[in-house]
């Protein structure tokens, strides 16, 4: 809750060009990832800290339909992921490996289009 209330009352949570800066507070997502994969306890705990800590971090993190750079890809990967989390949580325990491969994709787009701002710096 502490690292939301910094997400939201932090007036340069969003760049001009639309991408979050610092981890958003986007803790369902974190929850569903924890579940699907199982991890365990210290790492659920570990990670929670880690990317509370990243909320005050200026790192960019992609939002799926308001950045315009790469929006046809953001899109299709924030619905392929959301389509591969729904079908791991319906289908678990059961893991099929092209579900795993969709939802590390389609996740790590996300990372990696966020980083990519973070290095090359405002999209014009």
């Amino acid at each position: 809750i502490v690292s939301s209330v910094f997400c939201y009352a932090n007036d340069g949570e969003k760049s001009n060009d639309n991408y979050f800066v610092g981890f958003p507070a986007a803790w369902n997502c974190v929850a569903i990832v924890m579940y699907v994969l199982q991890t365990p306890a210290w790492a659920n705990i570990v990670t929670t800290i880690a990317l509370a800590a990243l909320t005050l971090v200026p790192i960019h993190y992609t939002h799926p339909a308001r950045v315009k750079r790469f929006r046809a890809i953001n899109i299709v990967s924030v619905v392929l992921w959301i389509f591969a989390c729904g079908a791991l949580v319906v289908l678990y325990p059961v893991q099929p490996l092209w579900l795993l491969i969709v939802f590390w994709v389609g996740g790590g787009w996300f990372m990696i289009s966020g980083f990519i701002r973070t290095a090359t710096g405002e999209d014009k």
